[in-house]
This record gives C-alpha cells, structure tokens and sequence, in this order.
C-alpha cells in the first residue's frame, strides 16, 4: 500500500484556523468515500516530543490501494478543494514523487497533476 500525503499550509492562518482548513478538506473526501487521517496519527512523535508540530496540523495521509485511479480521484478533488481558497497552498507526496500546488493559474496546477499521476501510472 502507498501513501498519498497532503500538507497544507497558508502563512496568514495560526494553528487554529489551518486546523479547520483541514478539516474541511477531510470531510470533502469523506464526502468522497476517500479515507484519510491525520498525519500525526500516522506517525509516530519524536522520542521526547512534548507538543504537537504545528507542520502536522495542516497534514492527512490517505492510503492508497485501489492503484492509480483512486489518486487520480483524490487529487482532482484536492486541486478543486484548492481552487475554492486561493491562499492556501498545497504539497502532495506520493512515493517518492512530490508536486506542490501554490496560487497558479489553474492551467498550470491541471498540467502539475497530470504529469504528476502520468509519473505515478509508470511505476
């Protein structure tokens, strides 16, 4: 199984705020039958680590087993979910392929995705 990691962030947001970004990017794809979870549930903190990363805030991770098509589905949403709040940028990991989202024009941002699940389907 491979996992898909999308971290989120917006300078201008504090930790509250990037929280409930998130969380609204986690219900659009639980709307979606798209199973994500928090980052930080997915790894373990640091030996020592007495708070939470502000960095893992604004993380999900969603495991991907159904191939191609289902990162196909997730990032079409993602990118969509992006579009509706400009300021919020976006950096997905699939593997070790990373492609990252941040206020283009959405010509630019569709051809992004496209080459980045183009590499994905070669492996």
């Amino acid at each position: 199984m491979t996992k898909l990691r999308i971290d989120l962030w917006y300078p201008a947001l504090d930790a509250e705020q990037l929280d409930e970004v998130t969380t609204s990017l986690r219900l659009e794809l639980a709307d979606a039958g798209i199973s994500s979870t928090p980052a930080a549930d997915d790894e373990p903190p640091p030996a020592g680590a007495r708070a939470v990363d502000p960095a893992a805030i604004g993380a999900l991770v969603v495991a991907v087993t159904a191939g191609v098509t289902l990162l196909r589905e997730t990032l079409t949403l993602v990118r969509e979910w992006r579009t509706r709040r400009p300021g919020v940028s976006v950096r997905l990991k699939f593997g070790d392929r990373e492609v990252e989202l941040t206020g283009t024009s959405a010509e630019t941002e569709a051809r992004l995705v496209e080459a980045f699940l183009a590499e994905s389907e070669r492996d």
